[in-house]
C-alpha cells in the first residue's frame, strides 16, 4: 500500500479496504422516474458491508437506437440519485452497460 500511495502521492487505503480487504462486491438497485425531459436515477447499494467507491457510467435508452444519453457518476454513498436532462422517453435505464465494473444489479425496476 505505501509504494502505491508513493508513486501516485495519494492515500488509496480506501480502494484496497474495498477490493482487498472487504468481502463481496457493489449489489447495486436502480430505480428511475421521468418528468418531462428530466430524468431522475436512484441508485442504492444493497448490501451489508460500507458502500462501496466506484464511478461508472449511467445510460439511460429510449425507444429507438438513436435515442441514448450517457452520463458519467460516481458512488459514494449507500444512496446516490442523479438528475439528467434526457430529451426522450425513457425505456432503460442501466449503470455500466459495458459491464467493465465487478457489481451485480439487483431488483432492477424499471
Amino acid at each position: 500500500l505505501q509504494a502505491f500511495n508513493e508513486t501516485t502521492g495519494e492515500d488509496l487505503s480506501w480502494f484496497f479496504d474495498q477490493w482487498f480487504f472487504q468481502a463481496g462486491y457493489p449489489l447495486l438497485k436502480l430505480k428511475h422516474s421521468q418528468t418531462d425531459i428530466r430524468l431522475s436515477v436512484t441508485i442504492t447499494q444493497e448490501h451489508p458491508n460500507q458502500p462501496y467507491r466506484i464511478a461508472g457510467t449511467l445510460r439511460a435508452t429510449g425507444a429507438d437506437a438513436a435515442q441514448v444519453v450517457d452520463s458519467q457518476v460516481e458512488l459514494n454513498d449507500a444512496t446516490t440519485t442523479v438528475e439528467i436532462d434526457c430529451p426522450f422517453p425513457v425505456i432503460k435505464v442501466e449503470f455500466d452497460p459495458e459491464g467493465r465494473l465487478l457489481k451485480k444489479i439487483i431488483d432492477r425496476q424499471e
